[in-house]
């Protein structure tokens, strides 16, 4: 399991955008965005194991983390043209 991917994405590129996004969310630093970034890795380590096992379980856990990288690369991509915006 040393080498774990999420839907062709490797698991660590998934973990650090649900943290950056929760980070952003919550305005969390510090000793608490080291907190979440264990717990998300740990649930992400669950969830990847438990779709190993269970195919049905796969294809939900696949769907919402394709769900959640686009809904993430969409809001990195508004965020990149507000600022491309503004030195206009």
């Amino acid at each position: 399991m040393l080498d774990l991917v999420i839907a062709g994405v490797p698991a660590a590129i998934v973990v650090v955008a649900i943290v950056e996004a929760i980070k952003r969310l919550a305005k969390i630093g510090g000793d608490a965005a080291i907190a979440i970034a264990l717990v998300v890795g740990i649930v992400v380590a669950i969830g990847a194991h438990l779709a190993a096992i269970s195919p049905a379980f796969g294809e939900w856990w696949q769907t919402v983390i394709v769900g959640l990288l686009l809904g993430l690369s969409a809001c990195g991509l508004f965020d990149a043209g507000q600022a491309l915006k503004a030195k206009l």
